[in-house]
């Protein structure tokens, strides 16, 4: 991604100013610039004419259903609307934080705005991907997640055949119940529908490394960190995909990356470490475990590399002779 829309807004009696710029990364400079005064009832047309004219400006790839999607609203209901936008901040936070919290708090915004239209498709699409992230993450009540994940995607589904957020949340409901062949069928589908959507081919990469194929695993995933490099999630799973394809190094070298962003990511320490540990970089690979196990704390969420990460701290200390014993054999 070489641009970058930068955006404030002010509240001003009943009227929202909002100012916007799409900015060149490569540049600094503008490449289109608006101001817009909205009262609520037009935040609806106003999206919808954002996103054409970021379109046109950036000129990305968007699909015929894409292009029909933009050109009507999600919903019909301003406040349904706006719960979904604010379920979406929490969403994008479990992606930074992995905390159970995020995924829970923007869950019960998102059953709020179905509440008030239960025709809004993408509200149940990301409830779908939120009951699904938590099967995924989090042992208690996984099984139940994942049934609701799988139920709520048909749902969205049947409100909108050609959803592509829908295919691609049932894609990573079928990997994870071991339906393979269906996960990237329904992936595929997804990313056909949207392919500007980092989501899409995040999940693609997701259903390729259950079935083995790690290189069109990679393939996705670095897809996927083209077009949304901004959370640390899709560093370390593209940086896995890297490992299983033999270049433990540049899966280093984007933890790192990661790592400088989000120094406090108990995820991206723990997988630096696994990456180091299979290039023989034993120190490296104990300070970052266990630096990965002290920012974990007491989080509920399934922990990465759980055959490397001791519980507690202190028992990193004495992982290193396990590590050798292990690279000499």
């Amino acid at each position: 991604m070489n641009s970058v829309l930068e955006g404030t807004y002010q509240r001003i009696g009943p009227v929202i100013r909002i100012s916007l710029q799409l900015i060149s990364r490569d540049t600094g400079a503008a490449r289109w610039a608006s101001r817009y005064d909205l009262r609520a009832d037009d935040m609806l047309k106003f999206q919808d004419d954002l996103a054409q004219k970021v379109v046109e400006n950036l000129s990305i790839q968007v699909s015929a259903a894409e292009h029909q999607a933009m050109s009507g609203p999600m919903t019909r209901s301003p406040e349904a609307y706006n719960l979904y936008l604010q379920a979406r901040f929490y969403s994008n936070e479990y992606k930074m934080r992995s905390t159970l919290g995020s995924i829970r708090q923007g869950r019960q915004l998102l059953l709020q705005a179905i509440a008030m239209d239960p025709g809004f498709a993408e509200a149940h699409s990301s409830l779908s991907e939120s009951y699904g992230m938590e099967a995924a993450n989090f042992q208690e009540n996984s099984k139940e997640n994942l049934a609701l994940s799988e139920a709520v995607a048909h749902e969205a589904l049947r409100l909108n055949p050609n959803l592509g957020e829908a295919h691609t949340a049932l894609c990573a409901d079928f990997a994870e119940i071991g339906r393979i062949e269906d996960a990237i069928r329904c992936c595929r589908q997804g990313a056909a529908l949207t392919p500007s959507s980092d989501y899409a081919y995040d999940m693609l990469g997701y259903a390729y490394h259950y079935a083995g194929l790690v290189e069109l695993a990679e393939r996705a995933y670095s897809r996927s960190v083209e077009l949304n490099p901004t959370t640390p999630r899709i560093h370390w799973m593209h940086g896995r995909m890297l490992l299983y394809v033999s270049r433990s190094h540049d899966a280093e070298l984007e933890m790192r990356q990661a790592i400088a962003a989000s120094p406090n990511q108990y995820r991206v320490a723990a997988f630096l470490g696994e990456f180091l540990y299979y290039q023989g970089k034993l120190d490296e690979a104990e300070k970052s475990l266990t630096r990965g196990v002290e920012l974990r704390g007491h989080s509920s969420d399934i922990a990465p590399l759980r055959s490397f990460m001791p519980p507690a701290a202190s028992a990193a200390r004495s992982m290193r002779a396990c590590l050798r014993c292990a690279l000499s054999r």
